[in-house]
């Protein structure tokens, strides 16, 4: 019997996307746009994959462990101001510890230190061979060149 693939998400990607395109939207005055971006992003992945599991993977709060390894890391991003940055935070947040569990999305996963391309390796690596996973295989949902490293016969990458 068929099982479909299980999408494994890359959250925080999504979240950060949908900034750049609705992350303007607001109702009565509250933020909604990484919302809104993010919840019709998953919309259009449940019409492209159906009945596919989807596994939601955050970036954790706290520092990334990967500062301590290298201090320089993402030094070259373009930095946006801080009301900015919380406004998108704070949705993400709402999305991780509330939204999506309100929804009935019970798969969603993070780690304090960790970023969602950490989780989902760890997630597809352990999907490739256990018996949750070998029979459908994981499909990763990012555009983050940093997870083709895990491109394996089981796992596959979804650039939208």
């Amino acid at each position: 019997m068929f099982k479909p693939p299980q999408l494994l998400i890359d959250s925080n990607y999504l979240c950060w996307r949908a900034h750049h395109s609705t992350g303007g939207l607001s109702h009565n005055g509250r933020p909604t746009g990484v919302i809104y971006g993010f919840l019709r992003e998953i919309t259009n992945l449940d019409r492209l994959f159906p009945g596919s599991p989807m596994i939601f993977c955050f970036d954790g709060p706290g520092e990334p462990v990967r500062l301590e390894i290298h201090p320089g890391y993402k030094a070259n991003r373009k930095r946006m101001n801080k009301v900015e940055r919380k406004t998108v935070q704070g949705q993400i947040t709402e999305l991780r510890t509330n939204l999506l569990g309100d929804l009935g999305y019970k798969n969603v996963f993070w780690q304090d230190g960790y970023e969602a391309d950490d989780v989902i390796a760890l997630l597809a690596g352990f999907l490739s061979v256990s018996e949750a996973g070998a029979d459908c295989g994981s499909i990763v949902v990012s555009a983050d060149a940093d997870l083709l490293q895990i491109l394996a016969p089981l796992v596959s990458i979804w650039n939208p």
